[in-house]
């Protein structure tokens, strides 16, 4: 006698894919936010891609690039020192909605534990926070109405913080990414919270 499949485990239950998969998404952007306001006094440190990028691994694409749009942009609006303006939102909304879509597309062949995985997800880190960083101080001269000041002169003046910002995601994602993805992924294997089939 064969057993039901877990993607046929919600109809059972009279609960439909789609539903699950936004409770999936509503959840993990809660924890983007949760997450945001906890390490939102520590310089230089945010834990806020790092979230993104496992619920890109551990949903897929399409729902990370969900909690990445909507984590992000509750976060933004209600974040300690106020909300943005509505062009660095947008910047904001967009770069983390992306690092949430690209995570979950390369998740299912970065699965190893070895030392080249930690590696490479240290290297994502790295170019998810300089994506970022580059979207937001793009969009600071259109904010601030300095459309005539060169694009070159807006991201030498924010090289320092991000290069620094960069440096620290790169460790926290070499050093944790991995670790807790198997550890998500073992805590989850029998929840609503797993990816998607």
């Amino acid at each position: 006698m064969s057993h039901p499949s877990s993607s046929d485990e919600p109809r059972q239950q009279g609960v439909s894919p789609a539903l699950l998969s936004a409770v999936r998404v509503g959840v993990w952007s809660a924890a983007v936010v949760a997450v945001g306001y906890l390490l939102a006094l520590i310089p230089n440190v945010e834990g806020v891609t790092l979230t993104i990028a496992l619920a890109g691994a551990t949903l897929g694409a399409r729902s990370g690039f969900a909690v990445g749009l909507i984590g992000e942009t509750l976060y933004s609006l209600f974040n300690p020192w106020g909300p943005p303006g509505f062009i660095l939102l947008l910047a904001q909304a967009f770069s983390m909605a992306s690092i949430g879509w690209m995570s979950g597309l390369i998740a299912p062949i970065m699965t190893s534990n070895r030392i080249y995985t930690r590696v490479g997800w240290g290297l994502f880190g790295l170019l998810a926070s300089l994506w970022f960083d580059l979207w937001t101080t793009a969009s600071f001269p259109l904010l601030a109405g300095m459309e005539g000041v060169s694009m070159a002169t807006v991201l030498i003046a924010g090289l320092p913080f991000a290069l620094t910002k960069g440096v620290v995601d790169t460790i926290l994602f070499a050093v944790a990414f991995v670790p807790m993805r198997n550890r998500l992924k073992m805590i989850l294997a029998g929840s609503i919270f797993r990816r998607g089939a």
